[in-house]
């Protein structure tokens, strides 16, 4: 009887490394939605919140492509749960910049690994993942762009900007 495919191991283990990553975020988003809630930036919170769902989005299809490859994918466990705090609104979108530019640079790395093992197929799956990290890297810097030159630390301002920023 002929067995079904599978992937490398280390292929599987650089889309393992990925899911995680997709996780780690979702629960960032998260919890800047938590901090944005509790200080009254409500549209933030929001908008956030709509961000961690996106994430757990694309952790189902790093889920959804291994199993296609017949690999039961183990779900990773969010080893740094933790309570943000944040100075204001522009130290929240400075860290979102931070964390979105570090995996936009490991999805490229993630992806010329998998590269040079040769898997085409699961390259090119990649490339959602880096076109969906330049987006949001432009979002995150376009918004540090409109807070450049802004007292953010005079809540009523930004109560007034968090309208044109989310």
């Amino acid at each position: 009887m002929i067995k079904p495919d599978k992937l490398s191991k280390e292929v599987v283990d650089l889309l393992l490394l990925g899911l995680q990553k997709e996780y780690e975020h979702s629960y960032f988003y998260q919890s800047v939605s938590n901090w944005c809630a509790s200080v009254g930036f409500v549209q933030a919170a929001e908008f956030f919140l709509k961000e961690s769902d996106e994430e757990i989005v694309h952790a189902r299809r790093f889920q959804n492509y291994l199993i296609d490859w017949n690999v039961i994918p183990q779900l990773p466990i969010n080893k740094t749960p933790r309570i943000l705090e944040f100075k204001n609104l522009l130290n929240c979108v400075e860290e979102i910049y931070d964390n979105e530019i570090n995996l936009y640079e490991e999805y490229n790395d993630i992806s010329m690994k998998i590269f040079k093992c040769g898997d085409i197929s699961a390259f090119d799956f990649m490339q959602f993942y880096r076109d969906a990290q330049k987006s949001s890297v432009t979002t995150f810097s376009d918004m540090l762009n409109k807070l450049e030159g802004v007292d953010v630390n005079d809540k009523f301002k930004m109560l007034l900007l968090q309208e044109k920023l989310f």
